[in-house]
């Protein structure tokens, strides 16, 4: 089994519903939002990706990019950045993994993580809004 079929099984294990996307990665609904895990199979190496979870304008944009700094900053396995379109907010964790254990624990930290993350940002934007 391929690392991109093993996550399907694991993520179905864990209650998800995983699918594969028009590109071929993997997505599943997840509180609210979109969870997509890019798997590169050649270097054993994985994106858990918490798509746009955030959307800012000019007026929020400086306090954005330092609530984004924080958290990478301060969180282990994690970055939060501002997308290129200067609007959204993403947050992905990445990792290494060298067997099906690995890569279901890997996982299923980066899902706690992520879990975490939005409730981290708007508490950080608000602390820095006053």
């Amino acid at each position: 089994m391929n690392a991109k079929e093993a996550t399907m099984t694991i993520l179905q294990k864990m209650g998800y519903e995983p699918e594969y996307d028009e590109d071929g990665d993997i997505r599943f609904p997840f509180q609210l939002k979109t969870i997509y895990v890019i798997i590169d199979e050649e270097k054993n190496y994985a994106i858990v990706l918490l798509h746009h979870f955030h959307e800012i304008d000019d007026d929020t944009e400086a306090q954005a990019l330092t609530a984004c700094n924080k958290l990478t900053r301060d969180m282990r396995l994690c970055k939060v950045y501002l997308e290129k379109d200067f609007q959204h907010i993403t947050a992905t964790c990445e990792f290494y993994f060298t067997d099906e254990n690995s890569l279901e624990n890997s996982i299923s930290h980066s899902l706690e993580v992520l879990a975490i993350i939005r409730s981290h940002f708007n508490d950080t934007m608000r602390d820095y809004m006053n």
